[in-house]
C-alpha cells in the first residue's frame, strides 16, 4: 500500500513493487481516470512499464445528496439542459432540495460517490507507448466503454439521488455555463490506481511517500500484485 504517489522516488517503488508480483494500490491527484496516465508519465514512469503493469485507474467524487425532508421538482428549461450535455430524452423534470431547518436551507444532506473507471485495455496501451495527450487517450478510453465522472453523475440525477447543479459544479472538466458561476463546488476527487503483475502469493509491502502526515483531500489507495 503507498499512501499517495507524489514524486519520482514513490512512483519508482510502486512500479517496481508491481513488476515483482505485487497487488499495488494508491493514490494520484489528478482531475480524472485518464490524467492518472499522464501524471505518472510526468513523473518519468517509463510508457512501456506502465502499460504493461497498470490495469485500472478509478477516479472518485462525492456529491451532495437531496435532503429527503424538503425534496421537491424543477422543470429545467431544454436549452439549458442542451448546454450541460444532458441526455434531454430522458426527460427535463428533475429532484431539487428548496432547503429547510433540517438541512440548513442547503437542499441537500449526506453524500455520495461518483465515479470514473479507466480500464487498461490493449488499444489504450498502444497509445500509452506512443506518448498520446491526455485527450486522445481519453477518447480511446470512452470508445472502450468508459463512463465519465459527469455521466456517472447523470445517472444519480436520474435517480433522484443528487441534483444537476451539483454534478455541474464539482465536475472537474466543466465549461463555463450561463449558471456555473453561481454553482457551489462540492465533493472531493480520488483517484485510485489498481495495478497488477503476476501474483506470488507475497503481502504486499507497506510504504509512505513524503509529504503523508498531513491529511490529504483526495484520499487514494493503491496496490500492485
Amino acid at each position: 500500500m503507498v499512501g499517495e504517489i507524489r514524486d519520482v522516488e514513490t512512483a519508482d517503488i510502486a512500479i517496481r513493487a508491481a513488476m515483482t508480483g505485487h497487488l499495488v494500490f494508491s493514490t494520484l491527484h489528478t482531475n480524472d481516470a485518464v490524467g492518472g496516465i499522464t501524471r505518472l508519465i510526468d513523473m518519468e514512469v517509463e510508457p512501456f512499464l506502465l502499460a504493461s503493469v497498470v490495469k485500472a485507474f478509478l477516479a472518485q467524487r462525492l456529491v451532495r445528496t437531496i435532503c429527503p425532508d424538503c425534496v421537491e421538482t424543477v422543470d429545467y428549461p431544454k436549452d439549458y439542459l442542451e448546454e450541460i450535455a444532458f441526455p434531454i430524452e430522458r426527460g427535463t423534470i428533475f429532484k431539487h432540495g428548496a432547503g429547510c431547518e433540517n438541512c440548513r436551507q442547503t437542499g441537500y444532506q449526506g453524500r455520495l460517490a461518483i465515479y470514473e473507471i479507466c480500464l487498461v485495455t490493449e488499444p489504450l496501451k498502444r497509445l500509452i507507448m506512443k506518448k498520446a495527450d491526455g485527450g486522445e487517450l481519453k477518447q480511446c478510453a470512452i470508445t472502450q466503454g468508459m463512463l465519465t465522472l459527469r455521466q456517472d453523475g447523470w445517472r444519480r440525477v436520474l435517480e433522484g439521488k443528487t441534483t444537476i447543479e451539483e454534478v455541474v459544479s464539482g465536475n472537474a472538466n466543466r465549461r463555463s455555463h450561463g449558471r456555473d458561476h453561481r454553482l457551489r463546488r462540492a465533493g472531493h476527487r480520488r483517484l485510485n490506481l489498481l495495478s497488477r503483475c503476476s501474483f506470488h502469493g507475497r503481502p504486499a509491502p507497506i510504504s509512505r511517500c513524503k509529504g503523508t502526515t498531513r491529511r490529504s483531500k483526495a484520499i487514494t489507495w493503491a496496490g500492485i500484485r
